[in-house]
């Protein structure tokens, strides 16, 4: 059993990726070409906001949890989803800076084929334990392919935004990756920050060659996980 969380912004990034190779549109179409009920708040976002700047979280948009529950449900039903998104506002400059929010990968699936089904657990403040409903999960998945799924994948993994700014090497997002160059500081995405405040976030690799890696940690109530990618190594 695998769970998603947030490498499903990497899942939604691949498949607009698809539809752009197929000439669905644009990668600089503005959402509200595709979304004729989108209409935030901000009259910027409404008339500027384009899918790169919703999966790259360059948008300064308000982010919101108010979507997903505790135990992994979503509590904003499709039909309500977009008078959701209407509500929130622009927080941050445009395209100046990163902001996290899950509203371009909020994707609910659930497989279960009733077994083999790993259960995960949640402990509460008094160290009892709860279980906790997994997000997105499969076993013996069938994925072979005659071809790779993976389309535009240069502009994919390209630098969209900067992450950290102090930083002597690239620290950057591009469409559902984070991109480092070693030695860099690593794991921006997640709960590593909060863990270490008000420590920076570690550097890796010291010493050794430089490299571009690509990657992302994901974390719903009772999972973390990671990928990391090297492509020079491949």
């Amino acid at each position: 059993m695998k769970q998603c969380a947030s490498f499903t912004k990497a899942v939604v990034a691949a498949a607009i990726a698809l539809c752009v190779k197929d000439g669905k549109f644009p990668w600089n179409t503005p959402v509200k070409d595709i979304l004729p009920d989108f209409h935030t708040r901000s009259e910027v976002l409404h008339e500027h906001m384009t899918l790169v700047d919703c999966l790259s979280h360059r948008a300064g948009m308000q982010s919101s949890l108010y979507w997903h529950g505790s135990m992994n449900n979503v509590l904003i039903s499709k039909e309500n989803s977009m008078n959701f998104i209407n509500d929130l506002k622009r927080v941050k400059p445009f395209r100046k800076e990163l902001r996290l929010e899950n509203l371009g990968s909020g994707t609910h699936v659930y497989f279960d084929d009733g077994e083999n089904l790993a259960k995960t657990y949640e402990a509460l403040d008094d160290a009892s334990v709860a279980e906790v409903v997994p997000m997105l999960s499969r076993e013996n998945c069938d994925t072979s392919m005659s071809e790779s799924p993976l389309k535009q994948v240069s502009f994919l993994f390209s630098r969209k935004i900067a992450m950290n700014a102090v930083s002597l090497h690239e620290t950057s997002y591009a469409i559902g990756w984070a991109r480092v160059q070693t030695p860099g500081p690593m794991g921006a995405i997640g709960l590593n920050a909060d863990l270490l405040h008000p420590k920076p976030t570690a550097e890796v690799a010291r010493g050794h060659a430089s490299h571009l890696m690509l990657y992302h940690q994901g974390m719903m109530p009772g999972n973390l996980a990671a990928v990391n990618l090297v492509p020079s190594t491949q």
